[in-house]
């Protein structure tokens, strides 16, 4: 569950930074995910009483995956403007329905 968490931070962060909202809205979806990694983590060292080590490479792994993706929906050739106006254009579409 708190990997789905981290990963619906991923669209919201692209969204908040491609509109170019102020900073606490483009960063509080960072904070959402590496949050929501931990306590994952977290589940994997105590349930399974795994050793620090392999742990923290699933969260490293995990983390550069997700960041990544966030970079290529951010960092596309389209113009930040170009994104934005996308994005206006889905959530009109969305509360239509």
């Amino acid at each position: 569950m708190m990997l789905l968490w981290a990963c619906a931070g991923v669209p919201l962060g692209a969204y908040n930074i491609a509109g170019d909202f102020n900073i606490a809205l483009q960063i509080q979806p960072q904070i959402l995910t590496v949050l929501s990694l931990i306590t994952w983590i977290q589940c994997y060292y105590y349930d399974d009483v795994s050793s620090l080590l392999p742990v923290l490479g699933i969260f490293v792994v995990t983390s550069l995956i997700i960041e990544k993706r966030e970079h290529l929906l951010t960092d596309t050739e389209m113009e930040c403007h170009e994104m934005h106006c996308l994005c206006r254009c889905h959530w009109r579409i969305v509360r239509r329905d």
